[in-house]
């Protein structure tokens, strides 16, 4: 049983263009988290200017940082997103990922995440990972290495060993963003509290949610399937 078809590359892309319009509207955004504001600005001028129908490979790419206190200490959360075609213009890969470093300047990286959608399988054709996964380490993002960092500051994380997988939602830009200011900000959580943010997860969440949902507990009352079974 399948848990859900993923969304067309339209589909995608008119989701993450709301989401890059909303945040780029929002005064608190621009004044709090200037540089990944002026990303956000970006993003959204690339992806406006992609033509309909001519998708690039990598749909939506995106890469930067935000400066904010965890545990009384300034440090730098590096936030990506990047979803990538295939053949016949199918989405094939999709990952979100966040990184939060020791301070806001070069320095150790204490954690990284990333939040996976994979179609690849193995010679049998049967999935190698779950479909939607959450996965610790991974390789440094081309900002980070921009920026400077290198493995004497990310080597302990061991980034060969990408196991294991751990099941997981589909996630979109806007689930990664409010996860951020909602875990780990202690100072403008509020920012979550003004109009127009529950708006924007909710339409998110129809679009990358309510099937999956949907179908998760579909499986659970078939008694002939295994909810687990379904994510590979």
């Amino acid at each position: 049983m399948k848990l859900c078809d993923y969304p067309t590359p339209k589909q995608i892309l008119d989701n993450e263009k709301r989401t890059l319009r909303f945040l780029k509207s929002q005064p608190d955004i621009n004044s709090y988290f200037r540089r990944f504001h002026d990303d956000v600005c970006s993003e959204l001028a690339r992806l406006d200017n992609i033509k309909h129908r001519q998708y690039p490979e990598n749909l939506f790419q995106f890469d930067s940082y935000m400066d904010i206190k965890i545990d009384g200490q300034m440090r730098r959360v590096f936030i990506g997103g990047i979803v990538r075609l295939g053949a016949k213009n199918v989405v094939e890969h999709a990952s979100y990922s966040i990184a939060i470093c020791n301070e806001t300047s070069k320095s150790k990286v204490l954690r990284r995440f990333h939040f996976d959608f994979d179609l690849k399988t193995d010679s049998s054709g049967q999935s190698e990972k779950p479909l939607f996964h959450l996965q610790f380490g991974g390789e440094l993002s081309p900002r980070m290495i921009r920026e400077g960092f290198t493995e004497s500051e990310y080597g302990h994380i061991e980034s060969w060993l990408s196991l294991p997988r751990i099941i997981h939602m589909p996630m979109s830009f806007i689930f990664l963003v409010f996860l951020v200011i909602k875990e780990l900000d202690e100072e403008h959580s509020n920012i979550l509290c003004k109009p127009g943010w529950n708006a924007r997860l909710r339409d998110s969440e129809e679009l990358m949610l309510k099937d999956f949902f949907s179908n998760c507990c579909k499986a659970i009352n078939n008694q002939k399937s295994v909810l687990m079974d379904c994510f590979y």
